[in-house]
């Protein structure tokens, strides 16, 4: 999924793709790719950083439990998270090393490398959902 956690539409949608995962007993998986729209902006590209802050620190899980809430405390449509450092914390990541984690901006690339991968499949709207068999990789 091609998503941006200041996305109304992406908010609406999160929980659809976790309940197949949850119902098919190890048979589906879900992976994230981000895709800040740059008229949510600057806030849903920091979001995107910082979900990536998070998941250095707190793995997979911490990740999936960042989205959820930045999803749940967002104004949406660009306006961001009030205090991130709570939803920081509140997942249990060190926040002084989150912080110099997202100053860093070591995680640039990775982001701009899942909205290029996006482009080259002609999404340019969220959330754009694409569905691969594991088996033979074809979508």
């Amino acid at each position: 999924e091609f998503s941006d956690m200041e996305c109304p539409f992406c908010k609406r949608f999160h929980d659809t793709p976790k309940q197949i995962v949850d119902a098919s007993k190890g048979n589906v998986n879900w992976q994230w790719k981000h895709m800040p729209l740059d008229f949510h902006n600057p806030a849903a590209h920091k979001e995107a950083l910082a979900a990536e802050c998070i998941a250095e620190q707190k793995g997979n899980r911490g990740f999936w439990v960042f989205v959820n809430d930045i999803f749940h405390h967002t104004q949406g449509n660009g306006g961001g998270v009030a205090d991130l450092a709570s939803v920081v914390t509140g997942v249990g990541a060190d926040l002084d090393a989150f912080r110099e984690c997202l100053g860093s901006g070591k995680y640039e690339d990775k982001v701009e490398a899942d909205i290029q991968k996006a482009k080259s499949y002609g999404v340019n709207g969220t959330p754009a959902t694409f569905v691969v068999d594991n088996h033979t990789g074809k979508s």
